[in-house]
């Protein structure tokens, strides 16, 4: 047995986590009526999702709007299926019989702890 030449190959392991892609609220303002019960947010992204997908997170503060009396403030954990360019997270609204003005909270993305940029 001869060993031909060359006799190493170098093998380029390629990363699968999503790089250069741009997520954001789409719109950027919602109105719901306190009765429907939740809020659909619209997330789209500029480019597919790659193999496998990835996440996004969203977290809530207050405005005029309490968490947990007025709306569910817990973190959301949005999927984009691979390929997919749009994903909905929806956020439940409580439904009291207090007569309030309007509310406001709002909503920040950020990728999962642990995720590099």
């Amino acid at each position: 047995v001869v060993v031909g030449s060359p006799e190493t190959a170098t093998i380029t392991i390629l990363d699968n986590e999503p790089k250069d892609i741009t997520v954001q609220f789409d719109p950027i303002e919602y109105s719901v009526n306190e009765y429907e019960g939740f809020v659909s947010l619209q997330l789209v992204a500029d480019k597919p999702a790659p193999a496998g997908g990835y996440t996004i997170m969203i977290s809530f503060t207050d405005g005029s709007a309490l968490g947990l009396q007025d709306y569910d403030s817990m973190p959301l954990t949005v999927f984009f299926e691979e390929g997919k360019t749009s994903a909905t997270a929806n956020v439940r609204i409580v439904n009291d019989t207090i007569l309030e003005h309007l509310e406001t909270f709002s909503g920040t993305l950020s990728l999962p702890e642990g995720t590099a940029d």
